[in-house]
């Protein structure tokens, strides 16, 4: 699910930027700020994936996905738009290591290598999924904005799977 959701918001927030007549300059602008907040979220995650266990990690960082592609509906203005790839920045790398968090601390030793190769498989599913039927639901409706919406929803209920991972430690 988090998959699914985050990639939808990368695959389709540039051409969403066109159609509401963003600048080549802002779009760029957009785009640093994704990026400097990418290169904050190891800083800004660490202590939380390092106590992590259940899903508590990945929860947290789906529901500041959500937000973060939710309030492209809110407001398309420039500031809005600032605050979004901040935001989105700042959790769109922390699903996979929250997950191998989850495996590490959830599962014997032995059993870390199939579990985080299950995982891998199941997110680049959604990966896989996500455009296509985000770019169906553009193409049926005319507008980006209910694509990104239903984006919102499936990393909404990213979130809430993930919350009720349990916290287990696995016995060493």
């Amino acid at each position: 699910m988090c998959g699914c959701g985050y990639i939808t918001y990368m695959t389709f927030v540039i051409a969403w930027m066109k159609g509401r007549q963003f600048t080549p300059p802002e779009i760029g602008l957009f785009w640093g700020s994704l990026g400097l907040a990418v290169m904050a979220s190891p800083y800004l995650w660490r202590a939380s994936l390092a106590s992590s266990l259940g899903g508590r990690t990945l929860g947290a960082s789906c529901v500041v996905l959500t937000g973060a592609t939710a309030l492209l509906s809110v407001d398309a203005s420039l500031p809005m738009m600032l605050l979004s790839a901040c935001l989105f920045g700042s959790s769109m790398f922390t699903g996979p290591a929250a997950i191998t968090v989850m495996v590490r601390n959830g599962s014997p030793r032995e059993t870390w290598g199939a579990g985080i190769a299950g995982f891998t498989i199941a997110f680049g599913l959604g990966q896989a999924v996500g455009p296509v039927v985000s770019g169906w639901i553009g193409d049926l409706t005319g507008s980006l904005t209910l694509a990104l919406l239903v984006s919102s929803a499936i990393l909404a209920t990213a979130a809430a799977i993930a919350f009720l991972q349990k916290d287990v430690r696995a016995p060493a």
